[in-house]
């Protein structure tokens, strides 16, 4: 493969041994390291460039992680700068991503709905602490070693109370018809987002896949998830919790993620071998 040259030091501040690259996304680049001291593995996430709005907002996240404490939301260690950079030390997670998982094929809907429910579990414990998450997709869905998820990733999370928030979320295939629309970020935006990845995680593949990126959109600002593509073997109750879920009037979808984690598990339990997640 391409070599390239690391954004971080070998040793960083005395305490991280950096060990390889593991991936980017948006601002952010993420290396697996090793606490030193305590001989365990972390997660380093710095940025490819540095400026003023950049570091602050990483600062930010760092702030926004270690604000909520729940057993679905990675833990962050801590905060170093090198070279005026922020580095954040987060929970590194040795079982993979959601969209690691996927490339395997779809996932049985009992599964996906006890999976998508202990997520929604983490989103009302954000929610109730005044946070949105805003980008909620599969690469930001980790696993430990053990199975355990863990919603990861507050790079462009607010807070709902006293800030200025823009429109819009992080990625538009998971965006809300109001978010794609310009209408400011509600707690909708999560839930409508946890609602796709869980679709995405039965059908085994994108369900609002169109025939360009017009059709995806128009898709999406309908609530139409392309069901004749869709496996048509898909049990009854799916159609029926997300033809609620990801409805395009926001008023007619569920309203919380206490809601929503209740609904999947409703469907969970209509369904043969649900699983504990």
């Amino acid at each position: 493969a391409s070599s390239r040259p690391a954004l971080l030091p070998r040793v960083l501040a005395g305490k991280f041994e950096v060990t390889r690259r593991l991936g980017e996304g948006g601002m952010g680049v993420v290396y697996q390291g090793r606490d030193i001291n305590l001989a365990r593995p972390v997660a380093l996430k710095t940025l490819p460039e540095v400026s003023s709005g950049a570091a602050s907002a990483m600062f930010a996240e760092a702030r926004t992680m270690a604000l909520v404490d729940h057993p679905n939301l990675a833990l962050v260690y801590g905060l170093e700068v090198w070279r005026s950079t922020p580095v954040l030390v987060v929970e590194y997670l040795s079982g993979g991503t959601l969209r690691d998982a996927l490339t395997n094929g779809p996932m049985p809907a009992a599964r996906a709905f006890a999976l998508g429910a202990t997520v929604a579990d983490a989103l009302a414990a954000l929610h109730n602490a005044g946070i949105l998450h805003r980008d909620i997709k599969p690469s930001n869905l980790g696993f430990t070693r053990a199975g355990m998820p863990k919603l990861l990733d507050f790079g462009i999370a607010h807070l709902l109370a006293g800030e200025d928030m823009a429109p819009g979320a992080g990625t538009p295939l998971y965006a809300s018809p109001e978010s794609i629309n310009g209408e400011p970020p509600a707690a909708a935006v999560d839930l409508w987002s946890i609602a796709v990845v869980v679709l995405e995680m039965i059908a085994g593949r994108y369900p609002f896949d169109g025939r360009n990126v017009s059709d995806v959109v128009r898709r999406l600002r309908n609530g139409s998830p392309d069901w004749q593509r869709l496996s048509e073997s898909l049990p009854p109750v799916v159609r029926v919790v997300f033809d609620r879920a990801l409805h395009c009037d926001a008023g007619a979808r569920f309203q919380s993620a206490e809601e929503l984690a209740s609904a999947f598990r409703a469907a969970a339990s209509n369904l043969d071998g649900v699983p504990t997640v």
